[in-house]
């Protein structure tokens, strides 16, 4: 049944991404202008050789999208770092704007070489509907496990005293 549910809701997000033409229309994050040349900063700096990890490429090949996981050293995390969605890192930037905006936690937590991330990421997190309902509603953490394994272990052990180990980690992570 749940699954059939985030199917359904899925694809009613990604129908409503699609403008009048057919095509999908373009979204984009508002945020102050020093947070936007810092990340734009913090994006040139890695140099010609760098290639953005997304779909969503201007014409130019650089990003469409940009988020504060630019500012990361994790390799998960800068996997991420051109999502659409507006990710924050682990830390009390993104836990001080929930509370001001009183908005929930939207928790990935993962790592590199997990497949399973990587299509998750692929189906969800690239997605520029899902991505715009993400921000609106919710403030997006993204969280590597290998650097924050403190955290993996809080919210594993939670998530399988309520639903029971059979719902807890996929076996390839």
């Amino acid at each position: 049944m749940h699954t059939k549910l985030l199917a359904a809701l899925l694809l009613t997000l990604s129908w409503q991404a699609f403008g009048a033409e057919g095509r999908p229309t373009h979204y984009q994050v508002t945020r102050p202008m020093q947070i936007q040349q810092q990340l734009k900063a913090a994006y040139l700096a890695k140099g010609v050789g760098y290639r953005p990890r997304t779909e969503h490429l201007e014409a130019d090949g650089s990003p469409r999208y940009l988020n504060r996981l630019i500012l990361e050293d994790s390799p998960y995390l800068l996997q991420h770092a051109h999502n659409p969605v507006d990710w924050y890192p682990w830390g009390e930037a993104a836990f001080a704007k929930a509370k001001r905006e009183n908005k929930p936690i939207f928790l990935s937590i993962g790592y590199s070489t997990c497949h399973w991330c990587h299509v998750m990421e692929r189906e969800s997190f690239e997605n520029e509907s899902i991505a715009r309902f993400l921000n609106e509603h919710f403030i997006a953490i993204k969280v590597d496990r290998e650097s924050h394994p403190d955290i993996d272990e809080t919210y594993m052990t939670a998530v399988m005293l309520m639903t029971g180990p059979a719902a807890g980690r996929c076996r390839a992570c």
